[in-house]
């Protein structure tokens, strides 16, 4: 059985790495692709570092619209959300039932996603400047992550990134237009 989950492992990370070759090779090209898919895969991959740090992550979908299909990077949407997952991920260590939660909402002319955790939330003297970069509340953080984030979501994406208020721990939503680019 080990030999058995070391192969399915390798043919996933072969797998991972050879999406990452095709979508470096082609950062700069704009297509039509599946978002939810796109983020679907992203929790699937990060799925292995969340449950090794006995972090619960859970996904919800609301299928509102007739298409998933948005216009722009597929590598900027998987960048965004990995920069986002790996952030909450960050945030609960040290939290008692630490959870994440992306939550993905397919509207008609927009895919919408919010990802928050239960950590400790954001000091409010970082928010204003929180996707500056070189801003970081974590003592090894470099603080370009959500700059990074940010810009892909615009410049790649024509879209928006912001923090939005929370009760517990810190919440981001992330808006993509489906309309062409």
């Amino acid at each position: 059985k080990a030999i058995s989950n070391a192969r399915d492992s390798i043919k996933q990370i072969n797998e991972m790495v050879g999406h990452a070759r095709q979508q470096l090779n082609t950062y700069d090209q704009v297509s039509r692709f599946n978002g939810v898919a796109i983020i679907n895969r992203c929790v699937k991959d990060l799925g292995p570092r969340f449950t090794a740090k006995n972090v619960k992550l859970t996904r919800e979908l609301s299928d509102e619209g007739n298409s998933r299909q948005i216009t722009g990077n597929s590598l900027a949407l998987m960048q965004i959300v990995t920069i986002l997952l790996n952030n909450a991920l960050d945030a609960c260590s040290g939290i008692e039932h630490p959870r994440v939660s992306i939550s993905i909402l397919n509207k008609k002319n927009s895919l919408v996603f919010f990802v928050q955790d239960n950590g400790n939330g954001i000091d409010p003297s970082l928010r204003k400047s929180l996707f500056n970069p070189m801003v970081s509340s974590k003592s090894t953080g470099l603080g370009v992550g959500l700059y990074i984030a940010q810009y892909l979501a615009k410049h790649q994406l024509g879209g928006a990134i912001k923090s939005v208020n929370s009760k517990q721990g810190a919440r981001f939503s992330v808006t993509i237009p489906k309309t062409n680019r």
